[in-house]
């Protein structure tokens, strides 16, 4: 059998153009006398056309073709009938392996490839066994009856699962190794000397004192009838408020990342924050290729595609005795591991069959050798191992203290827990001082007198001085008796 590209063309003309140009070919099974229906090839507005038959034909098959041509005018015209016999056709295996591949292929399961090969009892070849090596996991080999192979053998199927092998072969390939995250992350919003009060003894808020205490005396007593009689003290001012600040804590947290491993990929991916925390800062996640396995799979790939092509060019298939070797137009090549070689029954000259094998061969070749080097370097890359930077993430939670003397006790001074902001404030002291701030300036003062009966004989308003003194003048009754002053002041205890 002979497994090759046939390729027919065909050219018109016609003065009001061409409209459809087709070709047919027919063929004739050896020793037998009925001639096969012919199949058509059309081509539609074209003035040239060309068709690739690729069928597969026994040796001694008789073919015969020819065109026929349509104009726009209704006008028609009908090429000169012409004849090829295959003559002692020669097939590689790689034509062979190439239909039995297309049959494997098309009972593949899911997620598998299909090879096929030609053997006698089996035996996986080595360059499927590369294939599989390269592919992954296969099972077979099982017996396609489906296709005969040349010689007697049998196709065989080996099917590949390539989901699970490129898996096991991508947990293999490219391996990345992250450098470790930190313990800490130093935070650029750490305040490294927050402002402090000391606790003892406290800082006293004395601004915002509101209480008084007030001391008064008179200038004399007794005191004379109609006499002038001066009342004077001072005022103390009185606070429960130390000072402090309010300080914004944070609480660090440095999490990994998390391995993703695609087929294809090595995703790295922050670990999320936990619940009150939020990203404060992140670096290291993204995606990377796994290069090497996937020269390792375009290797294999282009390992089926030659292997199921096969090498253009080599061996010519003899002719009857006593006759030339065909030259030119009237002999094709085949696509498989050797020639084959057709003839012009009627010995005629012609130029409708072509080929371009010497572009084939170079172009076989090329790809060929860029194959083996893909074969060869993906090994080496795939078991590469590649350091990364470390991957983390960093979560804070970030708290508001009530006033306090100082952040130590509250907010942490080193490791994972520090301060970030700090506001003055005030709290309430530990125990109620008595005049710890001193005078209270301009601090009013209420002065009544009244007799021995209670009644109220004279009443002022009074306001003390920048140190919280004060002091009033005012004339004796004349009345004898007994008179209290009394003098108070707002808020005072």
């Amino acid at each position: 059998e002979w497994t090759g590209r046939l390729t027919l063309k065909a050219a018109a003309e016609a003065p009001s153009g061409v409209q459809t140009i087709e070709i047919y070919v027919g063929y004739q099974l050896p020793n037998q006398n009925v001639q096969q229906p012919r199949r058509a090839f059309q081509c539609s507005n074209e003035v040239k056309c060309e068709f690739n038959d690729q069928n597969t034909y026994p040796t001694d098959t008789t073919i015969t073709y020819y065109a026929t041509a349509r104009a726009r005018n209704g006008a028609t015209a009908e090429s000169e009938h012409k004849t090829l016999v295959i003559e002692n056709s020669v097939t590689g295996d790689a034509a062979n392996n190439f239909q039995c591949t297309q049959s494997c292929s098309s009972t593949a399961g899911t997620s598998e490839i299909g090879l096929g090969y030609c053997s006698d009892d089996g035996e996986i070849p080595a360059d499927v066994r590369t294939q599989i090596n390269n592919l992954g996991a296969a099972r077979g080999p099982i017996r396609n009856t489906k296709v005969t192979c040349q010689l007697g053998q049998s196709c065989w199927c080996v099917y590949i699962n390539y989901e699970n092998g490129f898996s096991q072969i991508g947990q293999q390939c490219d391996r990345y190794v992250q450098a470790r995250p930190p313990l800490s992350w130093d935070d650029p919003a750490r305040m490294e000397d927050a402002p402090t009060n000391p606790a003892s003894p406290p800082t006293y808020a004395c601004a915002e004192g509101t209480k008084a205490t007030v001391i008064a005396n008179l200038s004399q007593s007794p005191v004379e009838a109609g006499t002038n009689v001066v009342v004077s003290g001072a005022v103390g001012r009185i606070t429960e408020k130390c000072a402090g600040y309010e300080y914004q804590c944070r609480t660090q947290r440095v999490l990994g990342c998390n391995v993703d491993d695609k087929l294809f990929t090595t995703n790295f991916e922050y670990q999320q924050c936990p619940s009150q925390y939020t990203q404060i800062h992140a670096e290291g996640a993204g995606k990377k290729f796994k290069w090497g396995l996937m020269l390792r799979i375009l290797g294999a790939a282009c390992s089926i595609a030659f292997g199921a092509i096969g090498a253009p060019g080599g061996d010519t298939a003899s002719l009857p005795p006593g006759e030339p070797v065909p030259e030119g137009p009237n002999y094709a090549k085949g696509l498989g591991q050797k020639q084959a070689v057709v003839y012009n029954q009627a010995g005629k000259n012609d130029n409708s069959i072509t080929g371009h094998i010497a572009w084939l061969v170079i172009l076989y070749w090329v790809g060929r050798g860029l194959c083996t080097a893909v074969n060869t370097a993906s090994p080496i890359i795939c078991s590469q191992t590649r350091q990364l930077p470390a991957c983390y993430n960093v979560c804070g939670k970030d708290t508001t203290t009530d006033a306090v003397p100082n952040y130590q006790r509250v907010c942490g001074t080193t490791g994972a827990s520090y301060v970030t902001s700090a506001t003055p404030a005030t709290y309430a002291c530990a125990a109620s001082p008595k005049s710890a701030c001193g005078g209270f300036p301009g601090k009013e003062v209420s002065l009544k007198i009244r007799n021995a009966a209670g009644a109220l004989v004279r009443e002022t308003t009074l306001y003390t001085d920048a140190n919280g003194w004060f002091d009033y003048t005012f004339q004796a009754p004349f009345t004898e008796g007994r008179y209290n002053a009394i003098v108070t002041v707002p808020g005072g205890i």
